[in-house]
């Protein structure tokens, strides 16, 4: 059974979001994280985090100025990667 520490990706809060939401993750030990977000058709769209962190249990307020619909955010951690799937409702 593995018990070491891991990258922990959380639900976004709140999802779907009208003009914001809360994306939480954990991180078992420093690394360079990347959050990025992507729109339906896969391109990027914005971009919330690039740069080194140490570990710890981090939140990033997101408060996108796009159109409704629904958005992938890639979180990747070393060689950790997750995607999250948000939906905007305006």
């Amino acid at each position: 059974m593995d018990t070491a520490p891991h990258f922990e990706l959380f639900p976004a809060y709140p999802d779907p979001f009208n003009a914001a939401t809360t994306l939480h993750y954990s991180l078992p030990r420093a690394d360079h994280v990347s959050l990025l977000v992507y729109d339906i058709i896969s391109r990027r769209v914005d971009q919330l985090m690039d740069k080194n962190q140490s570990a710890g249990v981090y939140s990033v307020h997101w408060e996108p100025q796009l159109a409704s619909g629904i958005y992938f955010v890639r979180y990747s951690a070393g060689s950790t990667e997750h995607i999250q799937k948000v939906m905007l409702i305006k």
